[in-house]
């Protein structure tokens, strides 16, 4: 049996596997990107899918305490679409 590899969330803490969280992660070349296949260089943080995780997320403090920086308006929108 793999052993399915988990990611802590940024917002609640809880340890979930990585392939049911999104991964946000800050490219010195390219800004902040929405790392959907998990792969992207650069620091990276995970959010579970929670709603009450994605909104306090959103609100953005803290992204800008990781990032330093505001989101972007495609990665915003990507996270309003999903479903918690």
């Amino acid at each position: 049996m793999r052993r399915v590899p988990v990611r802590m969330c940024i917002v609640c803490r809880k340890l979930v596997p990585r392939t049911d969280m999104i991964r946000m992660v800050k490219n010195e070349e390219r800004g902040i990107l929405w790392d959907e296949e998990y792969s992207l260089s650069g620091k990276g943080v995970y959010i579970c899918r929670k709603r009450e995780c994605i909104a306090e997320f959103i609100e953005g403090r803290k992204f800008r305490k990781n990032f330093g920086k505001l989101l972007n308006s495609v990665c915003l929108d990507k996270l309003k679409e999903v479903k918690g």
